[in-house]
């Protein structure tokens, strides 16, 4: 394999909608139930927000049903870390990806909710 044909990466995820998820199924991390953690489906960049180029994690509740969680932007240096580790990508493909809001920490700049990442069985 050449040097620069390791960036093609392609389809990256299995997990496909049947169609758009709607508006409602979106929700910021904070606003998560504290110990709700939702399995990981596929993670995406949005670059049609009004705030600004983001990643979302499509999710799994308990139900089944699949939310568009947005992540913080502070979480993109990990995020990129996890979409460029093949074993990373097919853990998620394999449902043992979870996510869950951490803790409130004050910071200097405001109150924010880390991403806990959870490992699933």
């Amino acid at each position: 394999m050449g040097l620069f044909s390791t960036l093609n990466k392609g389809k990256r995820f299995d997990f496909e909608l049947a169609e758009p998820l709607p508006k409602e199924n979106y929700i910021q991390l904070s606003k998560l139930d504290s110990g709700n953690v939702l399995k990981v489906r596929s993670i995406y960049m949005n670059r049609k927000s009004k705030f600004g180029d983001h990643y979302v994690a499509l999710a799994e509740d308990k139900s089944g049903e699949i939310l568009g969680v947005n992540l913080p932007k502070f979480a993109n240096e990990t995020i990129i870390g996890i979409l460029n580790n093949d074993d990373m990508v097919a853990a998620i493909n394999a449902g043992k990806c979870g996510i869950q809001k951490g803790e409130t920490v004050h910071g200097e700049n405001g109150d924010y909710n880390p991403i806990v990442w959870v490992d699933l069985d």
